[in-house]
């Protein structure tokens, strides 16, 4: 992603400077992109985990009833 600004340097030292400026505004950018949280996907992600853990616990609450059923 090349910005207007780094096209139009034309010193040596300035083209230096702008191709530094360059990589480091590009490395904040891809760190940017990919630091993202889907919002979406952690509710979804959440929510099966908690149906899980409900599942779980409704396995135990019944296996637990079957014992006292049995005894």
């Amino acid at each position: 992603m090349e910005r207007e600004v780094y096209q139009q340097q034309k010193n040596g030292i300035e083209q230096q400077f702008a191709q530094h400026n360059l990589e480091k505004d590009m490395a904040a950018d891809y760190a940017a992109a990919f630091s993202k949280v889907d919002d979406g996907a952690q509710v979804r992600e959440l929510n099966s985990v908690n149906r899980a853990l409900l599942v779980f616990l409704a396995v135990v609450l019944i296996g637990f009833a079957v014992l006292v059923a049995v005894y």
